[in-house]
């Protein structure tokens, strides 16, 4: 299966996905991104700046603990790797500024030399700067001056921090910041439309932490500042010919040529996040992440919930990333590709190779493309698949990339390796020996593309919890204590390292609406205790202890008693401290983009249109798919978006149900885990016959020895099968408080035996099941089926003679795929009425 670049990146920048973007909205402006990168060109040119070390007298405030940011130039790494590796852009084109070269003389002078001077007519100019944000008003010296500001609300402005962005004084009152319109008239000023600005700073900040993550915003706004800037306002020659690129007054016209990303949200906040060795911006990072596994198999929308609810789980859904276009010189309605052409075709990825080690027989690998999680814990023990070429530069790319996809036995078409150690983004692996020979690392080309191939999850991951900084000294020293109790769950201060999630308290004050609406375990405490009213309990509340999500929001049904010490409150968390491990492990397995298994799955809406529920319309809500199968579906699965929200959303009672295209040559099981609003796990195990004819010839049948066997095969393969099956069941009802609600669908090439073994009430006959069945211990319900696809993988394991060990789940990703389906669930708006 040959993909062109552009169908190839389709999808691109699916982590930009955000609440305040329409749906179209940010379909359009992803897809500029995206053809933006693969438009043919005579040059591509970048320009990358990151700063992490501010002085104090820049930042606002006295810094003890080291740089205030640690992952800006992380940031400029993973675009800088990104930018050769995937999209074809030579090192010598790409000139990066970190910390001290980052001034504002620095970044002016690279504008000047590296791209007003160099850009041409339809090449690529990408700018990119991580660090520091802020805003700033000018004093009423410029008002009277220019009588720009007939508009109140236009006197704020926002800025970029430089190096030596030292704030204004009495002294010294002139702006020393880079004003965000000053670049946009520096960008206007190219001779080429295809540009693109990725800006992941901040312009408010409510602290230096929010939560477990670093804000990137200076903590107070400028005002009364002083624009006395000649070398923003001098006018530049090139070409022999004068020319005004800077206006008298740069502010006036903010707007930007091409796609603008930005990483701050609604409320100007934008944070970076610490993982296992490395910070990076939370834009910087999903981004990049999902343009290294990005095909021609799905489009924007497939995984714009999926990348909302990472988002969320790490900031919470009033944090998020915000995405925005300021200008467009396309119009909406008319094609993208009109414009841009395709180019050579580029194989999704999970990373490439940065350079070999000959003494010790190794490579040194970069894996941005792997989900953070993966990367921490499977990363060093793992199997990857190497590719002896580089489809983006190589130009034989095209045709290897073609005979790769039709080669029968894949692993004979790569180079095996084996994960040793990982620091950070970077991953030690040698080659796998054939049973013939041994492989030389130095003809494994520098830039060869990494895919996952056995995927490696310990089976004694644990739960990371950070403490508030808010919390008293005492407070966290008991928190520590009553923490390191609970069997695999540990404790970090908030800031230092990357966390699963947040320990803190939190004031009745400051409650969500949906816990002051229905505080169910602070109103049981207290009535068991006293009996109080329920309206006198809320009254009564002052101050809890709670578990938050990264960026400090709440996560629900997590709230102590009021005025519980805090050794009983986690006592009495520690079931949802369990939860959310199970969870974390779960996510260890999403492999949606690494999967081999050739499947599509489609949640959709249902409406009855008969009292008796004998016929049914569907809506497709949301797709996802495979990309690495090498197979191509005969029909695939339309999305047929009608809404106008960047996150699929239901109303409370309406019906759904999920569509499989299994379109690869073998039977498949399913399982669901669902997750409600309040954090409830259940799940259900669906069997029964296809419920819409095989597309091709059913050759499953030749394998079934029995009926039976036939009966309880839920995938077929080159079938399409709805679940609940539409001849014998009513879809489900959403019966789930208001919220955000995720589906984990787990498909493999074996059924989950120890897992139905444990919880047998799963297994319901004829594909019947309308209700989730409630997990009462989700840790050890996810642990079984992390063993049932263990077992899955074992034959090809044998097969290559793999050395593996007992204490992890080694899993083969052409014998399992996990979805996740994340949508929203609102109050029920309008009545139904049957006929």
């Amino acid at each position: 299966m040959t993909l062109t670049r552009r169908a190839l990146l389709q999808q691109a920048s699916l982590a930009l996905a955000s609440v305040g973007l329409s749906q179209m909205g940010l379909s359009r402006l992803t897809r500029r991104y995206q053809n933006v990168l693969a438009a043919p060109t005579s040059r591509k040119l970048a320009l990358l700046i990151g700063i992490n070390q501010y002085a104090d007298e820049v930042c606002g405030f006295s810094n003890s603990k080291g740089t205030l940011l640690q992952g800006s130039i992380t940031d400029v790494e993973l675009h800088r790797e990104l930018l050769i590796s995937r999209f074809g852009f030579l090192p010598s084109d790409i000139v990066t500024l970190v910390d001290k070269q980052a001034t504002r003389n620095g970044i002016e002078t690279a504008l000047q030399s590296h791209l007003l001077d160099q850009a041409r007519e339809h090449d690529v100019v990408v700018f990119h700067f991580s660090g520091l944000g802020s805003t700033v008003q000018f004093s009423s010296e410029l008002e009277s001056e220019s009588g720009a500001f007939a508009d109140e609300n236009s006197a704020v402005y926002q800025t970029l921090v430089p190096f030596d962005g030292v704030l204004p004084s009495p002294e010294a009152p002139n702006l020393r910041d880079f004003l965000q319109a000053t670049l946009a008239s520096y960008l206007k000023a190219l001779p080429t439309k295809n540009v693109i600005s990725l800006l992941d700073i901040g312009y408010q900040s409510p602290g230096a932490l929010l939560g477990n993550l670093r804000v990137r915003s200076r903590l107070e706004p400028l005002q009364n500042v002083l624009l006395k800037d000649a070398s923003s306002l001098q006018r530049r020659r090139r070409k022999g010919k004068s020319i005004d690129l800077i206006s008298r007054f740069p502010f006036l016209d903010r707007s930007f040529p091409g796609v603008l990303l930005t990483g701050a949200n609604d409320q100007g906040i934008a944070t970076e996040t610490p993982w296992d060795g490395f910070s990076a911006g939370v834009l910087t990072y999903m981004l990049t992440q999902r343009l290294w596994n990005t095909t021609s198999e799905t489009s924007i929308q497939i995984s714009l919930a999926q990348t909302t609810s990472a988002i969320e789980q790490l900031v919470g859904p009033q944090y998020q990333t915000m995405v925005s276009s300021l200008s467009s010189s396309v119009k909406p309605t008319r094609p993208l590709s009109a414009y841009l052409e395709s180019s050579p075709p580029a194989l999704s990825a999970d990373g490439s190779v940065l350079k070999h080690d000959e003494d010790k027989g190794s490579l040194e690998l970069w894996l941005a493309g792997l989900a953070p999680t993966v990367l921490q814990y499977c990363s060093a023990a793992s199997y990857l698949e190497c590719f002896t070429f580089n489809p983006v530069t190589s130009p034989k790319g095209e045709n290897a990339t073609a005979n790769l996809a039709e080669t029968e036995n894949r692993e004979d078409s790569f180079i095996l390796l084996q994960g040793r150690s990982h620091n950070g983004l970077k991953v030690t692996a040698r080659p796998v020996p054939s049973a013939n020979s041994s492989i030389a690392v130095d003809s494994i080309p520098v830039g060869s593309l990494i895919q996952e191939k056995i995927r490696a999850i310990p089976k004694d991951v644990k739960l990371i919890v950070a403490l508030d900084r808010d919390l008293e000294r005492i407070e966290r020293v008991d928190a520590t204590s009553s923490l390191s109790a609970i069997s695999k769950v540990t404790s970090s201060v908030a800031g230092e390292q990357h966390a699963d999630c947040l320990f803190g308290r939190i004031n009745a004050s400051d409650l969500p609406l949906s816990e002051k609406k229905s505080p169910s375990n602070v109103e049981a405490g207290n009535n068991a205790r006293d009996k109080r009213d329920s309206d006198d309990a809320e009254a009564s509340i002052q101050q809890m202890y709670g578990i938050f999500r990264p960026g400090r929001s709440l996560i629900d049904n997590t709230l102590s008693l009021s005025g519980e010490a805090i050794k009983t409150a986690i006592h009495h968390l520690e079931p949802q401290l369990q939860g959310l491990l199970a969870l974390k492990l779960l996510q260890l397995t999403e492999n949606q983009t690494g999967s081999r298994l050739g499947l599509e799955v489609s949640l959709e809406t249902v409406t009855l249109k008969s009292s008796q529920q004998a016929q049914r319309l569907s809506q497709s809500i949301m797709v996802q798919a495979t990309s690495r199968s090498g197979l191509t579906p005969e029909q695939s699965l339309a999305l047929q978006w009608t809404g106008n929200s960047a996150m699929p959303s239901v109303e409370m009672g309406d019906y759904i149900q999920y569509r499989f295209n299994n379109y690869g040559d073998r039977p498949l099981y399913c399982l669901l885990i669902n997750v409600d609003s309040k954090g409830s796990i259940t799940a259900l195990y669906p069997s029964g016959t296809p419920s819409s004819r095989a597309r091709k010839a059913q050759s499953a049948s030749s394998k079934v020895s029995s009926n039976k066997s036939l009966d309880e095969r839920l995938l077929p393969d080159h079938a399409v099968t709805v679940v609940p099956r539409t001849d014998r069941a009513v879809p489900w009802s959403i019966n789930s408080s208001p919220g955000l609600v995720t589906t984990y669908v787990i498909v493999s090439c074996k059924s989950f035996t120890k897992t139905i073994n444990r919880l047998p009430q799963l297994k319901q006959s004829g594909g019947n099941a309308r209700t989730m069945i409630p997990l009462p211990d989700p840790l050890a319900v996810v642990h079984s089926i992390l063993q049932d696809l263990d077992d899955a993988s074992q034959p090809m394991i044998e097969r290559l003679a793999l050395d593996v060990t007992s204490d992890r789940y080694n899993l083969d990703m052409a014998c399992w795929a996990t979805f996740t389906f994340t949508y929203k669930v609102t109050e029920q708006t309008s009545l139904l009425v049957q006929v």
